[in-house]
């Protein structure tokens, strides 16, 4: 049930009428006895949560992220969840550094949302019940009320990741 799940929302964020720059495309799905394989875009070569330890380095590999990088990166995050909210109604649920993709390059850095395995088709009114996510990223409500609202649970953990991006705060380790 949830990996039909992922993938409806999955194909759905990939379709003509709701794909999205800073989401990651589903392109095609495989299976063999044993295991279901997704074949997505390529997103880049590290997760958010990576490209923020070298930030933080104190040695040879320490890469700063330039004012710029930082814009990118914010105004990127914010697109894609503003886009799934109100394009296709969709909750991931589990936003955090690890589930956004980065490619930079010398002149540009380019994000993308992934991994929706937790995300679901949400009724603008209805509220959700299965309490999910990852600390430090999780709403109060998920953890301390029976019913919370997936779409302002998803802004509160994208505040965080944004916390982390802007002051070079770490939340998670």
């Amino acid at each position: 049930k949830m990996t039909k799940r992922t993938i409806d929302v999955m194909k759905l964020l990939s379709s003509e009428k709701f794909q999205h720059p800073n989401i990651v495309q589903l392109y095609g799905i495989y299976h063999s006895v044993s295991s279901l394989f997704f074949r997505l875009e390529y997103a880049g070569g590290e997760n958010l949560f990576k490209r923020l330890l070298y930030r933080d380095r104190e040695d040879a590999r320490k890469r700063p992220l330039s004012k710029m990088g930082t814009y990118a990166v914010i105004s990127q995050a914010v697109e894609a969840v503003t886009h799934m909210h109100l394009g296709p109604s969709i909750c991931h649920r589990d936003i955090k550094p690890e589930n956004i993709i980065v490619l930079e390059t010398s002149h540009s850095l380019v994000l993308k949302l992934a991994d929706f395995d937790l995300a679901l088709m949400q009724d603008r009114r209805a509220m959700c019940r299965n309490a999910c996510g990852t600390f430090p990223f999780v709403a109060p409500e998920v953890v301390l009320e029976e019913y919370y609202n997936g779409f302002a649970t998803d802004i509160w953990a994208l505040g965080v990741v944004l916390f982390e991006v802007h002051c070079g705060v770490r939340s998670s380790e």
